[in-house]
């Protein structure tokens, strides 16, 4: 695994991604964008830190699980996402289960 520049996470961009949370969410293009970076950007801080820290739990945070799961479906993309900025086959995703929530 690497972690990529911050300025590769700022200028990364995934149109069809943007389109459909655009399209399924009813969200302006600039939040769609912006989210969607913020998505990257929790993905390398979660990285990072499971380094040194163990899981990177995402909490209050449903609008980056919204982006997490279409861009998943857009399954060439993430990979290429995955590969070019992490140098990993898949960025797995868990999802808390809110069943067992304390």
């Amino acid at each position: 695994m690497r972690l990529p520049d911050k300025t590769e996470i700022e200028n990364w961009r995934c149109e069809a991604v943007i389109i459909k949370l655009m399209h399924d969410y009813k969200w302006p293009r600039a939040l769609a964008e912006c989210w969607f970076t913020d998505f990257l950007r929790w993905i390398y801080t979660s990285r990072r830190l499971s380094t040194s820290h163990g899981d990177f739990v995402m909490d209050g945070l449903s609008y980056l699980d919204e982006v997490w799961h279409c861009y998943i479906l857009h399954t060439y993309e993430y990979i290429k996402m995955s590969n070019q900025l992490f140098d990993t086959d898949y960025i797995h995703h868990s999802p808390e289960n809110p069943f067992n929530r304390k």
